[in-house]
């Protein structure tokens, strides 16, 4: 007898094949049979529950391909706060992005990783397992709430192994250290390795050292997932030349450079183009990335349905000025050069960059009824500058403000960058969600998928379900290699959604569950029934790219 059986369900497969109709067995954390309807003969299967989906649609369980969710996962309620992404039919998060990870790291420094922490999660993070091995038993042993595909994060290998000192080259002896490392992370099942160079250590650091960490994932047949040291045509991370090439551009360039001498395969994380100069480079960036797949590069990208994006407000602070930071707050000379900085970043990027940025976690108690309002709004209520309001906060917190930026797209309409992104074959669905219990959230964090499914899939009609769904589960899957899962087949790990195609979508109240989703299967457990979560049990697994 099944454990369960969900009975005559529009069935999207993650193929992209075209849905039908269909009843679904479930037995042992797998699914047991899959009968189309008016096909296989024969009775009904019997189960121990039977759920009714007339009407519905049952799909692979979505798959978060860039998430920060490793630093929540250790968390003994971490069905708890990762709750809003199950509602939202979020059955594996991909994590260790942005060259940030809780493991593996190295115990000489892990206080450097303190101010990550600040903005990645709401209660400290123990690094007593700190190789991947022994991070991955302790998950298993306190249970985890979803499934887990885990990236090598090189920013915090980097910044537990030098320190404050994260700028300098590596001595030979930290390599021969630094590789036994990665190479027991990729042994115990990591499916790639990720580079934040957006911001430190990972702005730092040069294209030799890129291509050195970068080799280990090529040899292994692994993706190297990369934040790109510059989101836009005009950012901190290079000099600005009128009539030069955009920064966005330089970036990609130089991570495809990278990956083709490495050998990895190039996953561009959040492919986004902040400001209105930079959206007159996507045809550029797209075209560029295009022409590489085309050659031969195993290259592709994700994205999120929303033109603002959370991150630290490190981001907006520009790498001489950061460089020495401690150093350059208390300095005038500095601060008037980047006060001057400022005010031709808001001329040139057509809107107030740092005003209109919205403050989700101040990280400094007396602003933390700020939560939720923008740099200028702040800056109103205490009687200074948008600048000086910034800067106290960037002080405070040593630039760790978790911050919503706008400007990421033209606009969210049919005809807009965002939508030609998302409907690219070659892109993926991310959230990109930083979490915390305290703080206001991204939208991503509620509706991110369930916006794609409705908004986009069905109200645009700008990609029909079954490539919606299958760019969320089947390729996301594909392209990592994470096995027996992302799509509806006989044997495959019961991960699934039940949803109403005709209601799903995000929530128009912020902070709220999507609509639409009615059961989620995570490893055959229930966690959605309903609509309601059980918030006790923890149903996900450590997922392992050897295994």
């Amino acid at each position: 007898m099944a454990d369960y059986l969900i009975k005559d369900a529009l069935i999207v497969d993650g193929t992209g094949g075209k849905p039908f109709t269909g009843s679904v067995t479930l037995t042992g954390g797998r699914i047991d049979r899959i009968i189309k309807k008016n096909g296989r003969s024969g009775g009904a299967p019997r189960a121990k529950k039977t759920i009714n989906a007339s009407g519905l649609a049952l799909s692979p369980g979505f798959i978060d391909i860039h998430s920060h969710c490793d630093w929540l996962l250790p968390d003994p309620n971490n069905a708890e706060v990762l709750a809003p992404l199950m509602l939202q039919g979020v059955t594996t998060v991909v994590t260790g992005q942005c060259g940030s990870s809780p493991a593996p790291v190295f115990r000489d420094n892990t206080g450097t990783l303190d101010f990550v922490s600040d903005v990645l999660c709401d209660n400290p993070i123990s690094f007593d397992n700190p190789t991947l091995g022994s991070f991955f038993t302790a998950l298993e042993k306190n249970g985890i709430a979803m499934n887990m595909a885990h990236f090598i994060g090189h920013g915090t290998l980097n910044l537990t192994m030098k320190g404050e000192a994260y700028r300098r080259r590596f001595t030979p002896a930290e390599l021969v250290r630094m590789a036994a490392s990665i190479d027991e992370s990729f042994d115990s099942g990591a499916f790639g390795l990720s580079f934040g160079l957006g911001y430190p250590p990972g702005i730092f650091s040069g294209l030799e050292e890129l291509e050195w960490f970068a080799g280990f994932a090529g040899r292994r047949k692994a993706v190297v997932s990369v934040h790109l040291k510059s989101l836009g045509a005009i950012s901190p991370a290079y000099p600005f030349i009128p009539g030069g090439t955009p920064h966005n551009l330089m970036a990609l360039r130089e991570m495809v450079d990278v990956a083709k001498k490495s050998g990895a395969a190039l996953q561009v994380s959040h492919l986004i183009f902040t400001g209105k100069p930079s959206w007159k480079t996507a045809d550029a960036m797209i075209g560029a990335i295009e022409k590489e797949s085309a050659s031969g590069l195993d290259i592709a990208f994700d994205a999120f349905p929303y033109t603002a994006g959370n991150t630290a407000m490190v981001a907006l602070i520009p790498s001489w000025f950061f460089k020495n930071f401690d150093r350059n707050i208390k300095s005038r000379l500095m601060i008037a050069r980047f006060r001057a900085m400022w005010k031709i970043a808001n001329m040139i990027m057509g809107f107030d960059v740092y005003g209109d940025t919205i403050v989700l976690k101040a990280n400094y108690e007396p602003f933390e009824k700020y939560d939720g309002m923008t740099f200028s709004a702040i800056a109103a209520a205490e009687g200074i500058t948008t600048f000086d309001a910034f800067l106290l906060l960037a002080e405070k917190t040593k630039a760790m403000t978790r911050v919503l930026i706008p400007g990421y797209y033209d606009n969210e309409g049919p005809d807009g960058i965002m939508t030609r992104v998302l409907n690219h074959p070659l892109c993926r669905f991310e959230t990109d969600a930083i979490i915390t219990r305290k703080g206001f959230q991204n939208p991503a964090t509620y509706g991110n998928f369930p916006k794609i499914l409705g908004g986009i899939s069905r109200d645009m009609g700008l990609m029909p379900l079954e490539e919606a769904v299958r760019k969320m589960t089947g390729a996301s899957a594909s392209r990592l290699g994470i096995k027996k899962r992302g799509e509806i087949r006989e044997g495959y790990y019961a991960d699934l959604v039940l949803f109403d195609p005709q209601k799903i979508n995000e929530n128009p109240e912020p902070n709220k569950p999507a609509l639409g989703i009615k059961h989620v299967f995570i490893n055959g457990g229930h966690a959605v029934d309903s609509g309601r979560l059980d918030r006790k049990k923890t149903h996900g697994r450590v997922l392992r790219k050897n295994e």
